[in-house]
């Protein structure tokens, strides 16, 4: 009897701690995290048309540009769906129209305030909120002049202790970036980005 006493606690004791485990892994992330990472773009002047699925995924005209950019920030979570995240990245930029086209790189800053969901099977979603984008550019030939992003999505998978994890887009879903020189207009592109995430404290 005493052996099968211990190997009720034991059990009690082990459904216990999968529970308590299973509650922490979905509630919303709380704190501060490190995200760095690659993202490439591709853009479209001229807007994106439907694939046979009817998802706007193919880029119209002949003015399409690839670019590729690395990134590292610091997430804020707030723990009630709500965070902000400010940081850095460095670009190889698409050609500038209005002149002859010469290679280049440019760096610069950003920030945005965002919304997510709860955890729930070890991953999140991240949405921007509309309007708080945020970007600066330092370096290159844009230098000194500002930009926005109208919207974003980011999955994210954790570890079950929520102290790492991983960053991608789930779906090619269309964005517009729009600069602060005048002369030029709001561009279609579609980005996907891979990066890893870690807990600060």
């Amino acid at each position: 009897m005493r052996y099968n006493y211990k190997i009720a606690m034991v059990l009690i004791l082990a459904i216990m701690s999968i529970a308590t485990g299973a509650a922490f892994a979905d509630d919303k992330l709380k704190g501060p995290y490190a995200v760095t990472g690659t993202q490439m773009c591709l853009t479209a002047p001229s807007g994106f048309a439907n694939d046979s699925k009817g998802n706007p995924t193919i880029a119209n005209g002949k003015d399409n540009l690839a670019s590729v950019n690395n990134f590292q920030g610091r997430f804020s979570f707030n723990g009630d769906g709500t965070g902000s995240v400010s940081g850095t990245f460095v670009t190889i930029p698409p050609p500038d129209s209005r002149a002859d086209f010469k290679a280049a790189v440019s760096a610069g800053t950003f920030s945005y305030s965002f919304t997510y969901s709860p955890v729930a099977n070890n991953s999140f979603e991240n949405t921007m909120t509309p309007g708080t984008y945020k970007g600066t550019i330092d370096y290159g030939p844009r230098a000194g002049q500002q930009f926005t992003i109208d919207s974003g999505r980011r999955v994210f998978q954790v570890s079950n202790d929520q102290t790492r994890g991983t960053v991608a887009t789930r779906t090619p879903d269309v964005e517009h970036i729009t600069y602060s020189d005048p002369s030029q207009t709001s561009l279609a592109r579609i980005c996907f980005v891979s990066g890893s995430l870690v807990r600060l404290d």
